[in-house]
């Protein structure tokens, strides 16, 4: 008896020890997960440490877009084309005695070329009266001249400011003014003509010109000039021989023969020979460094100068707390029979608070005798970069412009003003040819940020109009944050206008892009001629205005072009207020349409005129593109969970138009499940993912988008972040849960039937 009721007490206890934490597994899976709600905006605020402020000032630094093979979008530059004005001799055409002049260009990269010879001492040529002027002209090649317009012209100029046009060859469209005339005389082609007309009777027959001479009138200058638009590459020639101009009246030569060189058998008298220009191109190459092109500058003589040049004004200040780099890819890809006349550099020009100076770094450069390496009269600073003259393969160069600038003199700061991609060659047989590909100088894409690295209190501000310095526009110690900030005060009868580039930065619907202004009123007047405006332009000619104190002027109405804004808190005296604008957004309200523009320059445009002084600052003025949502600091609470736990997961999220953050899990490989986290403090976002079996595997990740479509999904670097839930057994997973409940069941209906045989029916059955 005493043996069962010792296998009844131990098969009881086992059944209580058991049965009570299943059960408590199985009433933590019945729990309801917590109702979802709706992810709450983040706080609002550029956060500089995640938003992208700084912009690269070299427009379109991959060569990737042009406008056409010979032109880079936006990248500045001349090229020399091809034109060459010179005395020659017989095989080519000649009228009188050994030479005549010849005359011939083309262009070779699509755009328009003129170029001229003329005789400047002609002004000595007293009076109008009868004045008549001859000269043969030979038209050699002017190749579709009525279809491109490329034209063969004389250009007479007379004081009192009229100018005579006669068309030789080549058609325009043009009517004549109280300025200027035009005859159209139309050459043949490949055969002498004879220019012989009275100037004075061609002057009196031009209404427009008011049919009077008046006293003192006189010719100051004959041009022969060579238009070109552009339209093929061929070359447009011309010849011109005996030139003479008589004065009939009292019967004086001023050029007739040798007289002033009118035969061209001699030197001097006329400018543009014997001078001319070889071919200098620009063009792009598939042979980039990165992406699909690179920037070809290729130079070529034959005897005559040569040269190619492109550049950009990038107008941006570098401090030590706005430091850059300049730096792009070059590839010198020939360099045949250089001399010392035969070079390629880059010129930076700079300027600080007590010079103007250039940094020069020859990439190539012929001859023997080795460049200056500073040039004092200039302030030009020589040096060679590094892979100087070495061809056939690409280099990196890399100048830290502050740095340089700081070991040359006492500086904390550089202007750039000007970038410049420079090659030339003069010497017969000479040629050079250089790429260049991903340019780039980032720096805070304004000359303003937190004003921090502005001079000293009371020192005009720097960065703004140029290099321009105004008393009116200078450093407070009255600042929002730091130590310093901008103090615009104009006394009544003051003016201020000042400008910066803002180098074509992009404006479209693909990208978030803010403009931060803290600005505080200290003093002003309320009155038409008082007003502070913040102009923002774009590349489409249109323009945002923001009114950054309060004004009755007139004119500020928005149109087809133009559109003002009053800022929040316009008007509130001696409170630091923040200037936050969606730029794209506002675009958008303006002008009914999302911008694909370019942002080209900022106009700080103020007034004061009435009453009393306006005081007006600013602190921290920013602009910069907010990229997608940032996610940091994942954290899971507890780290490790057991079957009986809630799993907390709480993440930092970020974006100026943020609007959700979602928690994203699975287990055991199931479907995803989603829930939204809930904005706590700060940038913290948290969710709850509900109690999970022992032994579960649970994956998760977060996702969060803004109003702009742009999404980031944050994983354990590449993979999910994961747990497995714990149970009492830590070995591998036993049989699954619900087997043992059954097994629980049976255990307890076992004890039971023994409980009631041994204690119940077998005590009756011995009676």
């Amino acid at each position: 008896m005493r043996r069962n009721f010792a296998f009844v007490l131990v098969a009881l206890l086992f059944a209580l020890s058991v049965t009570p934490l299943m059960l408590n597994n199985l009433q933590l899976f019945s729990k309801e997960q917590e109702s979802a709600q709706t992810a709450l905006l983040a706080p609002s605020g550029p956060d500089l440490i995640q938003a992208n402020w700084t912009h690269n000032h070299f427009p379109n630094p991959g060569f990737e877009n042009w406008y056409s093979v010979w032109i880079p979008d936006d990248v500045y530059g001349t090229t020399s084309n091809d034109y060459l004005t010179n005395p020659v001799g017989a095989p080519h055409p000649v009228n009188e005695g050994l030479k005549s002049l010849m005359m011939q260009g083309r262009s070779l990269d699509g755009r328009a070329l003129e170029f001229d010879v003329y005789n400047p001492n002609l002004h000595l040529a007293q009076g109008l009266d009868n004045l008549t002027l001859r000269f043969d002209w030979w038209v050699d090649q002017n190749i579709d001249d009525e279809l491109d317009h490329d034209r063969i012209y004389l250009k007479l100029e007379f004081y009192p400011g009229w100018n005579i046009y006669y068309f030789l060859n080549g058609s325009v469209t043009a009517a004549n003014s109280t300025n200027n005339a035009y005859f159209f005389l139309g050459g043949l082609i490949q055969q002498w003509n004879q220019f012989s007309r009275n100037i004075t009777h061609d002057i009196l027959s031009v209404p427009e010109f008011g049919g009077t001479i008046p006293s003192g009138s006189q010719l100051e200058e004959v041009k022969f000039t060579i238009r070109i638009q552009g339209g093929t590459t061929q070359y447009v020639r011309a010849y011109f021989d005996d030139v003479q101009l008589i004065n009939a009246t009292n019967g004086y030569e001023w050029i007739n023969g040798t007289t002033r060189n009118g035969n061209f058998e001699g030197i001097g008298s006329w400018f543009h020979f014997p001078s001319g220009t070889n071919p200098g191109l620009r063009s792009r190459s598939s042979l980039a460094h990165s992406g699909s092109w690179s920037l070809n500058q290729s130079v070529i003589s034959w005897g005559n100068n040569s040269w190619s040049r492109s550049s950009y004004s990038p107008g941006v200040r570098v401090t030590p707390q706005n430091p850059s780099e300049l730096r792009f890819w070059w590839y010198l890809d020939e360099v045949r029979n250089p001399t010392e006349n035969t070079y390629a550099y880059v010129e930076i020009e700079c300027v600080n608070s007590t010079a103007d100076f250039t940094f020069i770094y020859f990439l190539s450069h012929g001859g023997t005798v080795p460049h200056p390496t500073i040039i004092t009269e200039f302030e030009q600073y020589v040096f060679y970069a590094d892979n100087f003259n070495t061809t056939g393969s690409w280099h990196l160069f890399s100048l830290d412009l502050l740095t340089q600038a700081e070991q040359l003199f006492t500086t904390d700061e550089v202007l750039v003003e000007n970038i410049q991609f420079y090659l030339r060659t003069e010497d017969t047989q000479t040629r050079i040819v250089l790429l260049l590909d991903d340019v780039s100088l980032v720096a805070s894409a304004v000359n303003g940020a937190g004003f921090e690295d502005q001079r000293s209190v009371s020192e005009p501000i720097r960065g703004w109009g140029e290099n321009t310095e105004y008393n009116e526009f200078t450093v407070t110690s009255t600042a929002y944050a730091g130590t310093k900030a901008a103090n615009l005060t104009l006394n009544v009868g003051d003016n201020l206008y000042t400008d910066q580039d803002a180098n074509y930065r992009p404006l479209n619907g693909t990208r978030e892009t803010y403009l931060d202004i803290i600005w505080r009123l200290d003093q002003y007047t309320l009155a038409s001629d008082n007003y502070v405006i913040l102009r923002l332009s774009f590349d489409d000619e249109k323009s945002i205005n923001y009114i950054l104190i309060p004004t009755t002027r007139s004119g500020l109405t928005n149109d087809s072009t133009e559109t003002y804004f009053n800022v929040t808190g316009i008007g509130t005296l001696n409170t630091w207020t923040q200037m936050h604008r969606d730029l794209v957004h506002d675009y958008e309200a303006a002008f009914g349409v999302i911008p694909s523009v370019r942002l080209t320059e900022f106009q700080l445009e103020c007034s004061c005129n009435t009453g009393t002084a306006l005081t007006f600052l600013m602190d921290d003025f920013y602009l910069y593109d907010d990229p997608a949502p940032t996610i940091t600091n994942v954290l899971q609470t507890p780290q490790e969970p057991w079957f009986y736990d809630n799993v907390s997961i709480a993440a930092d999220a970020f974006d100026q138009d943020l609007e959700t953050v979602l928690l994203l899990y699975r287990v055991d490989g199931g479907s995803w499940q989603l829930e939204p986290m809930i904005h706590q403090t700060g940038d913290t976002f948290h969710a709850i993912i509900p109690v999970q079996p022992a032994y579960a595997v649970v994956e998760y990740y977060i996702t969060a988008n803004d109003s702009w479509g742009m999404i980031t999904t944050q994983m354990n670097n590449t993979n999910y972040y994961s747990y497995t839930v714990l149970g009492f057994y830590t070995g591998p997973p036993p049989i699954p849960w619900v087997l043992i409940i059954g097994a629980i069941v049976a255990v307890l209906i076992i004890v039971v039937i023994i409980i009631v045989y041994y204690f119940i029916l077998r005590p009756r059955q011995q009676e």
